[in-house]
Parts: structure tokens; sequence; C-alpha cells
């Protein structure tokens, strides 16, 4: 008995990119088709897709790249398959972006570039972050992420 086989659709900016992330770390090899009409399978940009799901008429499962599927949920739109996102993943990546930030907006980086632009050079009086309360706002992937970070910053020798 033969079982039907899963035909895998990528409709993404960066379709090369995971094309080649899901061929390293599948067992099997990847049916990939570049025919909407054949697809059982897609990965997919919410926004990309949303417009377009009736050109999917094979359509399962939807794999959407982003966290938010807001996009996939609008009314009228088809909701006959199985949808799922990514979340976790952009913890760590937040967190990195809300300490860089910090240290971006307490250090003053933005004024001494202008100043190095202009050629001048006048120390900015700046608040350390050392001894700072965070309260940290989000989902539980960010909350825990920024925690971590927070603990990163104390192994540096910070006190957030």
């Amino acid at each position: 008995m033969s079982h039907p086989v899963d035909k895998v659709y990528l409709l993404t900016e960066n379709n090369q990119i995971y094309l080649n992330a899901l061929q390293n770390k599948t067992r099997e090899p990847l049916n990939v088709t570049s025919s909407r009409s054949d697809a059982t399978i897609v990965l997919a940009d919410p926004p990309l897709v949303a417009d377009c799901l009736g050109d999917f008429p094979r359509l399962k499962w939807l794999q959407s790249t982003f966290a938010g599927v807001d996009k996939l949920m609008a009314d009228g739109l088809r909701r006959d398959y199985q949808l799922t996102n990514i979340k976790g993943i952009f913890g760590p990546l937040i967190a990195e972006y809300v300490f860089g930030y910090l240290t971006r907006y307490y250090r003053h980086f933005e004024q001494y570039e202008l100043q190095q632009k202009a050629g001048e050079w006048l120390p900015q009086e700046y608040r350390s972050l050392v001894g700072m309360r965070m309260v940290i706002l989000g989902n539980r992937s960010y909350r825990y992420s920024s925690g971590q970070g927070r603990k990163m910053f104390r192994s540096a020798g910070q006190r957030c």
C-alpha cells in the first residue's frame, strides 16, 4: 500500500535559506514543489500567503515563518488546514536588542556618532546600568530570554 507523498511549497522572502536549512535537518529527502496546486505543506511568510491561500487546493498544513499569524486569521480566509507558527526562538534576539538599546541610550552613542561626524569630542554624562531595576513585560519567551540576558550581564560584572 503506497502512502501519498506530501509536497512542500516555500513562499518566503528567504526561500533558499529555508530550503537549505530544511534539507540539512530532514532524514528523508524533501519533496519540494514549485506548483501551488500540488502542495500539501506550505512554509510561508503570512503577508505573502494570506492573499493566495486559494492557490493551494491540497493544503493540509501551513507553517508560518512568523510568530504572529494575524494575517492568516482574517475573516473570510479559509481555515481547513493545520496552521502552526514559530515561537520561542526570537526571545534571545529580543534580549540582545533590549540590552543593546539600553547601552546605546544610557551611554549616548547616538550623540557621540553625531559628534564624530562633526569632528568634535564632547564627553556626555551617563548613567550606568549597574544597580538599575528592570521590568520585563511581554510573552513568556521574551521575559525568560530577557531574564537570561540579565544573568549574562551579571556574569560580566553588571547588576541589572
